[in-house]
This record gives C-alpha cells, sequence and structure tokens, in this order.
C-alpha cells in the first residue's frame, strides 16, 4: 500500500512540473552597421567584443551601447547608440585616415624638393597631412648632384629625412679658329669664343656659328671637378656670284676662265682675301673688267651696262629686189615695202667704226652693180639718203627695131614714157609700139 502511495505521489509532482507554463523570450533590437570604408573591426561596449566587420547586422537587447570601429591606417571612431525592443537601428560611420608628417633636410640647406612632378618648397621642408605609406621625392640644388630620397609612414609619428649634395660641377672651356664665335649649350646662346663656363657633370650639346662659316654641332661630356677644353678650326663657307648686265646674253670670264653668259650664277667660289678678275665681253660692245671680292657664305650681285662699240647702217634702195653686199660679203636683198616701187629699211648692225663699201647687184640693173662708200661711226646709226637704181621691167619692141630692156615710168592711153638707161627718158606714141611685155619679178634663185 505504501509502494503505491509513493507512485501516485511521484507522478502527480511530474505531471505538476510538466505542465508548467513556458517562461517568455526577452524582446530584442536590430543593429544594421555600416562605415566609410568598409570592412572596419566593430565593439561594442568595452566588455563586449564582437567579430564583426562593416557591414554587419546585430540583434541586440534594448538598452545604450558605445560602438567602436577600427580599420588599419584610420583614427578609430566611437558613438553611442540607443537600441529599442522589435526596432532597427542603422548606423554609419567615416572613418579619417591616418595622417603622417615628415621633416626633410638637406647638405646644403637651400635645395628644391619635387614629389610627382610637384615642387614642394625648399629645404628644410615640413610636409604634413600625409598618408601612411611609401614616399619618395627629387632634392636638387645648383651646381650639385640631384638625390632621390625614400621614406615609409607607417603611424602618426613624424620621421626625419636627410639628404647630402655633392658638386658635379666641371669647367668647360671652348677656343675656335677664328675667333668670336657664338657658342650655343644646350640650345641657349652663351657668349662667343673664347668661352669658358662651369657646367653640371654630363653631356651637353654644344653649337658654334660665324657668319660665313659652316656650323658645327658637337657634344661634350663634363666631369665633375675637372676641366675639359675644346678647340675647333671653323671651315669657311664657299661664296657665289651671280652676273648681271645689259644687255643680257654677254659672255663672263673669272680669271680668265670662260664660265657661261650672263644672267649667271657661279657658286662653290673660295672666299679668299684676293679679288678675282672679272671681265665681260660681248659682240659689237666694249668689254668691261672690274675686280670681284666674294663673301663666304653670301651671294654677291654684279652688275654691267655694256656700251656699243659698233654701229650700224640703215639703207633704203629703191625698187625692191636688190641685192646688197656689204665689204664684198652679201648681206641679202632688199623687200617690197609700202608699194612695189618702195623698198624697207635695210638695218645693217654690228658694224665696227670704219668706211663700208655697199656693193647694190641686180640682172636687170643698168649698171649691173653700183657701189657707194659709207662712213659708220662707233655707237651711231648711218641713215644716207634713200638709193634709187635703174632696173628694167619690160620688154619692148618697136615697129623695125629690136626689141629691148626698159624701165616703165608712165603708160598713157596714147603713149608711154619709158627709160631705155639711166637718166634717160623718152615718150612714144603706142602706135609705134610692136609689142610690150612686163617682166616677172627675179627672185634669190634668178640673182
Amino acid at each position: 500500500m505504501k509502494i503505491y502511495l509513493a507512485i501516485i505521489i511521484s507522478l502527480s509532482i511530474l505531471l505538476m512540473t510538466g505542465c508548467e507554463p513556458e517562461k517568455a523570450k526577452a524582446p530584442q533590437g536590430i543593429l544594421e552597421l555600416n562605415s566609410i570604408p568598409q570592412g572596419a573591426n566593430v565593439i561594442l561596449n568595452s566588455n563586449i567584443s564582437q567579430k564583426n566587420q562593416t557591414p554587419s547586422e546585430i540583434r541586440l537587447r534594448p538598452g545604450t551601447y558605445l560602438i567602436k570601429m577600427s580599420k588599419k591606417n584610420y583614427q578609430p571612431a566611437w558613438k553611442y547608440v540607443k537600441i529599442r525592443a522589435n526596432k532597427t537601428k542603422k548606423m554609419t560611420m567615416t572613418l579619417r585616415p591616418v595622417r603622417g608628417s615628415v621633416l626633410i633636410t638637406s647638405n646644403p640647406v637651400g635645395a628644391k624638393i619635387t614629389m610627382n612632378g610637384k615642387r614642394q618648397g625648399l629645404t628644410p621642408l615640413v610636409l604634413t597631412n600625409l598618408k601612411l605609406g611609401e614616399y619618395s621625392a627629387q632634392i636638387e640644388h645648383v651646381n650639385r648632384a640631384p638625390r632621390i630620397v625614400k621614406w615609409m609612414l607607417t603611424d602618426i609619428r613624424p620621421q626625419k629625412v636627410s639628404a647630402s649634395l655633392e658638386s658635379d660641377i666641371g669647367t668647360f672651356v671652348l677656343k675656335t679658329i677664328p675667333p668670336k664665335a657664338r657658342v650655343y649649350i644646350n640650345g641657349k646662346a652663351r657668349g662667343f669664343s673664347p668661352f669658358r663656363t662651369e657646367l653640371q657633370e654630363g653631356m651637353h650639346k654644344i653649337k658654334i656659328t660665324l657668319a660665313g662659316f659652316s656650323e658645327v654641332k658637337t657634344t661634350v661630356d663634363i666631369v665633375r671637378d675637372k676641366q675639359t677644353a675644346k678647340t675647333f678650326t671653323l671651315l669657311r663657307l664657299p661664296g657665289s656670284l651671280e652676273f648681271r648686265s645689259t644687255p643680257k646674253g654677254a659672255l663672263v670670264y673669272i680669271d680668265d676662265r670662260t664660265f657661261g653668259k650672263t644672267p649667271l650664277i657661279v657658286s662653290d667660289l673660295e672666299a679668299k682675301t684676293k679679288a678675282y678678275k672679272i671681265r665681260v665681253e660681248k659682240n659689237g660692245f666694249d668689254s668691261i673688267s672690274r675686280d670681284a671680292y666674294v663673301s663666304a657664305g653670301r651671294e654677291n650681285i654684279i652688275e654691267f651696262t655694256l656700251k656699243r662699240n659698233t654701229g650700224g647702217i640703215d639703207l633704203i634702195v629703191n625698187p625692191p629686189g636688190v641685192s646688197v653686199y656689204v665689204n664684198g660679203k652679201e648681206h641679202g636683198l632688199t623687200v617690197e615695202g609700202a608699194s612695189k616701187d618702195l623698198s624697207k629699211v635695210i638695218h645693217i648692225r654690228n658694224l665696227p667704226a670704219g668706211k663700208y663699201q655697199i656693193m647694190l647687184a641686180h640682172k636687170r640693173m643698168r649698171p649691173a652693180t653700183m657701189k657707194k662708200y659709207i662712213v659708220v661711226r662707233k655707237a651711231k646709226i648711218t641713215r644716207p639718203k634713200p638709193i634709187n637704181v635703174w632696173i628694167g621691167n619690160y620688154i619692148l619692141k618697136l615697129k623695125n627695131e629690136p626689141q629691148k630692156l626698159i624701165l616703165l615710168l608712165a603708160k598713157h592711153k596714147d603713149n608711154i614714157i619709158y627709160s631705155p638707161e639711166p637718166r634717160v627718158k623718152i615718150l612714144i606714141p603706142k602706135k609705134e609700139m610692136y609689142k610690150i611685155e612686163v617682166l616677172r619679178p627675179l627672185t634669190e634663185e634668178d640673182m
């Protein structure tokens, strides 16, 4: 009986325990965290460590929390936040990067500091607000070899960087033959030879110019603390002469050597101190001689005005078709002018001054030839009076007479006037003529 009673009591206790109501869970809020930049470590209060990194979401009981975010090379940030039950709280924190500083010094002071192509100032120089990381700068000083310095900023502690700049100056001495040539170094005019200056160690471009001489371009290697000397003998440039004459076509002689006719340019002449002997000649003109100097590298123009040393004759011979000879040499035929009985002017030129024999000839002329003497003066044109010659132009046959060559002077209704020979005129009635026949003009082939 006692055993049954104990069992019943135990079951009652178990039933009472199993039927107790479950305790309700405590309410929570949600905290959504983010940072700029992301990836920051998150710590809640001083005694609660979360291994979360932003962005993250954390469930918290209601209450007030101190949030700390930290990230390498950034300053940590703190902020209070209040969490409410069943509420979501969003929070973003901006982290500022850790900044450092550096002091750059040099020996000697006053060196120029350049970083990333930008000039920063002169030593001694303090650079602040630098992000953590590796840096380099170029340090330059007049007449000193430039240096590159490097440093690493790992925290906020300031650093010091020093550079000792060594001299890189050498001496350059330049002479030229002849002197007084203009000297350019690296494209800039620096003076005239003889020339002396100090240059930085290394290669430099040199240019030397002097009027009338070939330009010299070269490079020179300067060694620090040493003297580099150079001497250059400049080559004289050739010159040229341009010849002009009035009239053109004059033959040019230089030192008795023929070069051609004007207009003429003679190049590559040596620019010597001695003058060249120049002479120009043209048929019918006086020759001209003179001295000429050639300027190195330049073109010199020489002009001549030639004066005629010959004269000429303007001759009119009527009628046309007469052969003209000058001193026995055939010159040509007179040509018909304004009418068949008048000839054009014959121009006889380039005759040296003197007396000339002019002979006229024609197969039908009486006499067969005629000679005239004309005096020609230097640079003058002689114009004698027109010369009229007797040339038969018809064949006349009179009754009971043989036919003869005549010069018909006029023809009328009942008569004609003709000349049987020079300075004779005859008038006859037409009824006495048996026949009159015109002769064709003679050509050069007939003469």
